[in-house]
């Protein structure tokens, strides 16, 4: 095929529809077998945010899988896009705690994980950004490196 992005935007559009296809009713079951066993303990889809929570959760996982398949483009080993996101989403968050706290607070709500985790927090934990915040900078993400790898297929195909 001459131009190739066409294929990068159809492996993502088949990525993100199967993944959340499967991760929606599996977090879904997963938060009312939890409830099940929390039994008076636990909380409701219908509280306040819950169902936002459960369906971020989701969409952050298939995210991730994006996030993975948008490296693999750009760097073309698996090894290597596989060690990436690893480092991105478990290795870099530790890194940057360990920075002085203006700079770390400053930086971490920015990074996948903690942006991720804000469109899973109930909570008011002020460390997070806001879960609307938190799905930008993860769709921030998804769309600068995907940009850059259709640029990268642009550049192999010349």
């Amino acid at each position: 095929m001459p131009r190739r992005w066409p294929v990068l935007a159809g492996k993502v559009a088949v990525l993100a529809a199967v993944t959340l296809a499967a991760l929606v009713p599996t977090v879904l079951l997963t938060f009312l077998a939890g409830q099940a066993v929390l039994g008076d303990k636990g909380i409701s889809l219908a509280d306040d945010g819950v169902l936002r929570a459960v369906l971020g959760t989701a969409g952050y996982l298939a995210g991730v899988g994006v996030l993975g398949m948008a490296l693999g483009f750009l760097l073309r080993n698996i090894a290597a896009a596989l060690t990436t996101v690893v480092a991105i989403l478990l290795i870099v968050p530790g890194v940057v705690s360990l920075l002085p706290d203006n700079w770390s607070d400053t930086i971490a709500p920015y990074l996948p994980s903690n942006a991720g985790q804000a469109l899973m927090n109930l909570g008011t934990d002020l460390r997070l950004l806001s879960p609307t915040a938190g799905a930008t900078v993860v769709l921030g993400w998804l769309l600068i490196l995907l940009s850059h790898a259709a640029i990268q297929l642009r550049h192999r195909d010349a």
